[in-house]
């Protein structure tokens, strides 16, 4: 596993990650946050995303792009 973001190329460290629903690949939440909302799918793969799992936090992003808690 990279410790860079496949989209700014910065250090993942000290930064909140997320990832897609349908992937492993690992971003700065804010990057496929933003990338998410010129197309649904994951930079690395080309597979298509409906929620956005944020890494460091207990939540998870839906298609309607709001914050709502992860199911535990």
């Amino acid at each position: 596993m990279s410790n860079t973001c496949p989209i700014c190329f910065e250090d993942l460290v000290k930064k909140n990650r997320a990832t897609p629903d349908i992937c492993d690949h690992i971003f700065c939440f804010p990057c496929l946050e933003k990338w998410s909302k010129h197309g649904s799918y994951c930079p690395v793969d080309r597979k298509r995303f409906r929620r956005i799992v944020n890494l460091d936090s207990e939540t998870v992003i839906q298609g309607t792009w709001k914050v709502i808690l992860k199911a535990l």
